[in-house]
């Protein structure tokens, strides 16, 4: 019955969320195909402004167009990992508080199944939408020219590893995923948690929880990758290690928390306790 809820809660979104994904990293590949255009449009400019040529004026405006254009899909890939985010966590609530609500709370399935299967569905979800949101940057940046990932790559094959990089990024791994599955189960709950309160208050409390996950989801993958991408240069102290792991054990004790709660208000809704 878990594979069965959780096949269900996973196909729901599948087809709308695979297609903004192909849209987001095509967005993104585009994003630096333009910008590389605007590098030539750049250099084309420099030169013309040398010789006072009139096709100066034609070069600007071909800039400006391509130089929005590349603005406008790069925040695009931003904005449609948002709503990747929401039509998710629509399907869910959709699941759980609409008229489909009804299949949910009377199938032979105990309250753990129901919230664990639903969880699952989301993490992978989760994970699935932010790593389409990390490819398309990275084949922006790819496509644009701004960084030459050959020329990294073979710069970390001459670094030394020691022992306290190895313990910095075991650590860092271990926040993002404590923080991501802590993230994730502070959503479903604030889902679970607004169709269990009064029609006002719902809308408030799930909107601010989603969006507060998201925020948070974010802001760790980004310190995530900068980290790793620094991490040649990072030297932890004792001090900083203790605050990591004091982190890791309150982030994710406050998202067994939400998951506990999840559990619980499902449960009361449910048939077979």
């Amino acid at each position: 019955m878990f594979l069965k809820i959780f096949k269900h809660a996973f196909m729901r979104p599948f087809k709308t969320v695979i297609a903004m994904l192909c849209i987001s990293v095509a967005s993104g590949i585009l994003a630096g195909l333009f910008e590389n255009l605007c590098d030539g449009f750049s250099q084309k400019i420099m030169e013309l402004i040398e010789t006072d040529s009139p096709e100066l004026s034609k070069y600007n405006t071909l800039f400006s167009i391509f130089n929005t254009l590349a603005m406008f899909l790069a925040m695009a890939v931003s904005i449609l990992t948002a709503f990747e985010i929401v039509v998710v966590y629509s399907a869910f609530n959709k699941a759980i508080a609409t008229d489909e609500a009804y299949l949910t709370y009377t199938l032979p399935a105990k309250s753990s199944t129901q919230t664990g299967a639903r969880y699952l569905s989301l993490f992978v979800w989760h994970v699935i939408i932010f790593a389409g949101a990390i490819a398309s940057y990275v084949f922006m940046t790819m496509t644009s020219g701004v960084f030459n990932f050959a020329e990294i790559l073979i710069e970390f094959e001459y670094v030394e590893v020691e022992a306290e990089l190895i313990i910095a990024l075991v650590e860092v791994g271990v926040l993002g995923l404590v923080t991501f599955a802590s993230g994730v189960a502070q959503g479903q709950c604030g889902v679970v948690l607004a169709n269990a309160l009064s029609h006002k208050l719902k809308r408030r409390i799930s909107s601010f929880l989603v969006g507060f996950t998201f925020f948070v989801e974010v802001v760790t993958l980004t310190i995530l990758l900068v980290v790793i991408l620094l991490s040649p240069l990072v030297r932890l102290d004792v001090f900083v290690h203790l605050l990591i792991w004091i982190y890791i054990v309150v982030i994710g004790s406050l998202g067994g928390l939400a998951y506990y709660l999840s559990y619980m208000l499902m449960g009361r809704r449910l048939n077979v306790a």
